[in-house]
């Protein structure tokens, strides 16, 4: 996971910011329970204002984390926080930008619920 962590961020560096999160999704999707991949993920979605796929991801983790009596960590709590608080600034996002993760694609989730996540 330290190389894919370490190419996400050589990509974030380059500006090639679809290549850092193709390079996290792929990641995650051999270590589904990561919290690291995803908290990076996270991040770099709010930081092009993608609240509601950052939003879809911190569910998934959720949901896997639950699979195993875990919640997730409160530095990964605070980047939801963060999503939220961004997503009600009425953050402009790109129009061309429909990118989600593939394993959340088929939820359909909505910003609306995670809203609703109840942080304990």
């Amino acid at each position: 996971m330290d190389a894919c962590v370490r190419l996400a961020e050589l990509a974030e560096l380059n500006g090639d910011f679809e290549i850092s999160l193709d390079t996290l999704e792929k990641g995650i999707a051999i270590d589904p329970y990561a919290e690291n991949l995803y908290q990076r993920a996270i991040k770099l979605l709010v930081s092009l204002r993608r609240s509601a796929v950052a939003g879809q991801l911190f569910q998934q983790l959720r949901t896997r984390l639950n699979d195993l009596d875990l919640e997730p960590d409160p530095e990964t709590v605070r980047l939801l926080k963060q999503t939220l608080s961004s997503a009600v600034v009425g953050s402009v996002s790109d129009p061309n930008s429909r990118r989600t993760f593939s394993a959340t694609s088929r939820e359909n989730f909505k910003m609306e619920e995670c809203r609703q996540i109840q942080i304990l």
